[in-house]
């Protein structure tokens, strides 16, 4: 499990980055969109697993901080707002 939780982690971070990195440079509307369905589809379920382990008592205390840290990479990333990127087109 935590293997799972670091590798997730990581491809959380390198997804960020991208969406970042292509929202910067693209002036395209629909590859922003799509890129923004792609990091909706990818952070429900990280999320959901992330508040499943932090909730399971029988997790450890290695998959509890990455659990953490992931919860919180993704509220970072919703709570930076980016449908502004969006809407500003």
């Amino acid at each position: 499990m935590d293997l799972l939780f670091i590798v997730a982690f990581f491809a959380l971070l390198a997804g960020v980055l991208g969406y970042s990195i292509m929202t910067h440079y693209s002036t395209s509307r629909a590859a922003i969109g799509s890129l923004l369905i792609f990091a909706l589809v990818i952070s429900i379920p990280l999320l959901g697993l992330a508040i499943f382990v932090l909730i399971d008592s029988g997790s450890g205390t290695d998959a509890r901080m990455w659990a953490l840290g992931s919860a919180g990479v993704i509220a970072g990333f919703w709570l930076k707002n980016p449908m502004r990127d969006f809407s500003q087109g």
